[in-house]
């Protein structure tokens, strides 16, 4: 993780692309992990 004031402001965009691709990765991975898991579904 680089921490860095400058380079946070020219490289905001790719950060909240990277942040909102892996929040989907992660829901999407929750969203399989809770079909697969036996719940209390009808």
């Amino acid at each position: 993780m680089r921490m860095g004031g400058i380079e946070k402001k020219r490289k905001g965009r790719r950060e909240l692309q990277l942040l909102l691709s892996s929040v989907i990765s992660l829901a999407l991975l929750l969203s399989v992990f809770l079909f697969l898991s036996p719940g209390p579904s009808p």
